[in-house]
């Protein structure tokens, strides 16, 4: 996890072959990693400017099936990346995760095998749930109510994500 760490963050070239045979053949040993080691690995990799490639790497030798077996593909984590570079938003790896996994994945299971902290856990199961309903055209009473009952950091990571979902974000940006 360590080396996939240090490629999203400082590699340049992509991992040779016979390293990535070497992580496929140990993947086993992943499950004897603490919990707590996996989500400060998983949190610092989501972290970097742009993990996609390593996500991939990670997924073509198996570990990231070990670490992480709700990721889903990277398309909408590469359409939140875009989000965030285009409203200059710094990265969130909960936000990241969220992208990352499926939207049906039960987040009870998930925070208790990555230990994620009680803030994590409710800040993935908002904005993987199906409400607050939030959509681009609302009026501006029912988002100052949602404002009001979520919390404006809540409903601006929620924002972001929606605009990452949509092919045609422009709405949903000009909320945001």
């Amino acid at each position: 996890l360590r080396l996939f760490r240090f490629h999203a963050h400082f590699g340049r070239e992509p991992i040779d072959a016979d390293t990535l045979q070497a992580c496929a053949q140990r993947t086993e040993g992943l499950k004897a990693l603490s919990a707590e080691r996996a989500r400060q690995e998983m949190a610092k990799l989501l972290l970097a400017p742009n993990p996609l490639a390593t996500l991939k790497a990670m997924r073509g030798c198996g570990v990231l099936t070990v670490i992480l077996p709700e990721v889903e593909s990277g398309n909408l984590l590469a359409a939140l990346i875009a989000v965030e570079d285009r409203i200059g938003a710094a990265p969130l790896w909960v936000r990241r995760l969220a992208a990352l996994v499926r939207p049906t994945i039960r987040v009870r299971d998930l925070t208790a095998r990555l230990k994620l902290t009680n803030q994590e856990s409710d800040l993935l199961a908002f904005l993987l749930g199906p409400q607050p309903a939030v959509n681009a055209a609302m009026r501006q009473g029912a988002f100052d109510l949602l404002l009001f009952r979520h919390g404006k950091d809540a409903i601006l990571e929620r924002l972001i994500l929606a605009a990452a979902r949509d092919s045609k974000p422009d709405a949903w940006l000009a909320l945001l």
